[in-house]
């Protein structure tokens, strides 16, 4: 027999959710967690759901992470003024 724990959002997959959103759902079932006021059942089935919600932020974390570091190496001064790189002026 299953028992969803109630404020357990288990419907939406978690690769549909935001950043925010997930953290907010790992939060609430952070905070269920330990108040210690589930059965058995209801504290294995959050934390398998709050296992599934903390892959998925350091998933997002990991690859802002990637995305800011490609950026942060693009040559500013290559990139900034294309229009002056063609220009040529004579010696």
């Amino acid at each position: 027999m299953s028992i969803t724990p109630p404020h357990v959002e288990t419907n939406r997959d978690s690769t549909q959710l935001s950043f925010e959103e997930a953290l907010a759902q790992l939060q609430e079932v952070v905070a269920r967690l330990e108040s210690g006021e589930l059965t058995l059942e209801e504290t294995i089935q959050t934390f398998q759901r709050g296992s599934v919600l903390a892959v998925r932020c350091q998933g997002m974390i990991d690859n802002a992470e990637l995305r800011i570091t490609e950026l942060a190496s693009i040559d500013p001064e290559r990139d900034a003024r294309p229009e002056q790189a063609a220009i040529q002026l004579p010696d």
